[in-house]
Order: C-alpha cells, then structure tokens, then sequence
C-alpha cells in the first residue's frame, strides 16, 4: 500500500493533471494498492474547492484542509497523520515532480531494501538561478550541521517507510524542517536520479528573500553553529587583546605615550561593544526559539477533511 501525500497552495490549475498521471502510474506500471493524501495550506484561490471535486470523483483521494498557512513542511506531516500505505511518497504539487518518476522511487526501495528513504536527486533541475544557488548553499549547510555526506541530496521528492513517517508526528518542533528530521532519525538513506520538469502553471514562491529565511531558521533551529561562531570571535577577541596589551606596554616603557592613541582606544572599544551585542542577539534568537518552543504551538490544526 503506498500514500502519496501533496501540500498544496495555489495549485488549483495543476492538482487535476497531478492526481490523473499519479493514478495512470499506479495503476498501469506500480500495480499496487494506493491512495492520494491532498493537503490544502490555507490557499487563498479554490485549491480546496478542487480537492472536494477530486475526491468525488475518485475515494482514494483523501482531501485535508487547514485552517491557515502553517508551511509546505507542516502539510506534509499533516498528511502523514492521514496516511495508511506501508511506503509514503512525497512530492511536490507544480507538476515539476512528474508522477512518471515515482516507479523509480518504487525501485530504488526495491533494491535497498535495508533503506529507510529514497530521495530523488534531480538531473538538470529546472528551477531558477537564485533557487538552485540557494538549495546548493543549504545542502552544503545541511551537510557541515548534520554530518550528513556532501554528496546525499535531501529532496522533497521522497519515498518514506511508514514507520519512520509516522515517527515524525511525535516530534514536537513549530517550525519543522522534514530534512532533518529524517537525519535525526535514520542514516539509511539513498538517492536514485529522477527527472525535474520546468514549471507550466505560476510561479515560486522562493523569493531570494524566503530562501534566506530559511536558512537562517535552519541554522537556528537546528544546529549551535552560531552559538560555536561566537565562542570562536570571543577566543581570537582574546588573543588580539593580549597583543594588543604586550604592545602598549612595549610602547609604554619604551616609547612614550601620546595623545595619539585616543583614536586606537575608541575604535577598540567599539568594536568589543559591538561583539558584545552581537553576541547578545544570537542569545537572545536562540531563547525566543526556547520560549517559542515550550509552548508546544501545534505543526497543522485540520479544519476540514474528507477520507
């Protein structure tokens, strides 16, 4: 039994040609038993209204409605507390994912059968410099954060074991990130080359802007890079003082003092003033994550769903 869950927004021109090719695969190529989880993020246009069609017309099209915009990750794990396949499947719902590639996930599970993940690492992805510059930037963040090797490429294109799905609900993160989640979790993971079609229908929504957001999120939510960052500037601070000190006292005792040197203080100054409020900041991100987190704001709230 295999669950293909979409997170959709503003796709209510591409869900009808997503479900048809996902249903034609299945039932001409993978020949199993599945169903097709829709999750509607709070769109704005008639996503939803597209979705209810959807499930009229065929019942193993299940349609999950929110009741705001929580997020494409947050979707994504609301569909999976909808799932019931044994593999679950998750991709995209521009059609840039085609439904013709999923046999290939379906394959790759097949031949590592010790696996937990299958990602889809895309040949010649079709998105825009800026989202291809930025997903390179992350995978190379990703990789240094977790561990993970350089060469694995986190997608949201995926298949999932059920098991490692389901876990994922009972970790309890506002602000989930499904990447590394799946790393804490398991490091059976594998790739299998897929290919990537260009957009037909809108446009994406990551803006250079939304591309930054997230990785600073990703950095702060996920790693204490920043926190080694700043030891790492309060350690060198430290050094350059001591030369600093050594040389006053040299010219102290050898040289002479002037008035020359209120300049040199002043800009001293400022600059460990400012070090230390950088410092503070970064203190300050990391306890409004820590309070943001003890309130335990849920991932989804469902307001509507049709099984």
């Amino acid at each position: 039994m295999y669950s293909v869950v979409v997170p959709a927004y503003r796709s209510s021109d591409t869900l009808g040609e997503l479900c048809a090719r996902l249903i034609q695969v299945f039932e001409t190529q993978i020949k199993q038993s599945f169903e097709i989880v829709l999750v509607n993020d709070s769109s704005p246009d008639s996503t939803w209204d597209k979705m209810k069609e959807l499930h009229g017309q065929d019942s193993r099209i299940k349609a999950i409605n929110l009741t705001k915009n929580f997020g494409q990750h947050s979707a994504t794990i609301c569909g999976f507390s909808f799932a019931t396949g044994d593999f679950i499947i998750t991709m995209d719902d521009d059609l840039q994912h085609p439904p013709e590639e999923v046999p290939a996930l379906v394959q790759g599970m097949q031949e590592n059968p010790q696996a937990d993940v299958v990602m889809g690492n895309y040949i010649g992805k079709k998105h825009s410099l800026v989202r291809n510059l930025g997903t390179r930037t992350m995978n190379r963040i990703t990789s240094y954060i977790s561990g993970k090797d350089p060469k694995l490429h986190l997608t949201s294109f995926r298949l999932l074991r059920c098991s490692i799905a389901k876990e994922m609900l009972n970790i309890e993160d506002d602000r989930p990130r499904l990447g590394y989640m799946i790393l804490r979790l398991t490091n059976k993971i594998v790739n299998v080359d897929v290919k990537h079609d260009s957009r037909t229908v809108g446009e994406s929504g990551y803006s250079m802007g939304r591309l930054i957001k997230d990785l600073v999120n990703n950095i702060m939510n996920n790693s204490s890079l920043p926190l080694k960052a700043i030891s790492l500037i309060g350690f060198f601070s430290a050094i350059l003082s001591f030369l600093l000190a050594i040389y006053y006292i040299y010219i102290y005792l050898f040289v002479g003092v002037s008035v020359k040197g209120w300049t040199t203080l002043i800009l001293i100054v400022l600059f460990y003033f400012g070090i230390i409020l950088f410092s503070v900041g970064i203190i300050g991100k990391y306890l409004i994550n820590i309070l943001t987190g003890t309130k335990r704001y849920p991932q989804f709230v469902v307001k509507d769903s049709l099984l």
